[in-house]
């Protein structure tokens, strides 16, 4: 139960950092927003946001890595509802 319980508030942990690389200020969270896209992530928000605009499934392969691409995810995570799944 210990391990089940510590898994779960990891999942949840991680959902929410998630869910503030798109919504809060960088002073607020201590890194650059979106940082997980500059770094090649597809976060829960990305993956949700993929489901709407399948165009950024390639960027997610490609690990956002052309020019214009964390710009068009971020803007895409902001457009679908990716954000409300992740924090529901």
């Amino acid at each position: 139960m210990a391990f089940q319980y510590g898994r779960d508030v990891g999942i949840a942990f991680q959902l929410i950092d998630d869910y503030l690389d798109f919504m809060a200020s960088q002073s607020e969270l201590g890194k650059p927003t979106a940082a997980d896209l500059r770094l090649g992530l597809a976060t829960a928000p990305v993956l949700y946001a993929s489901q709407r605009f399948p165009e950024l499934k390639p960027m997610i392969a490609r690990r956002f890595c052309k020019l214009g691409d964390v710009e068009k995810a971020y803007e895409a995570v902001h457009e679908s509802d990716g954000l409300a799944h992740t924090n529901a």
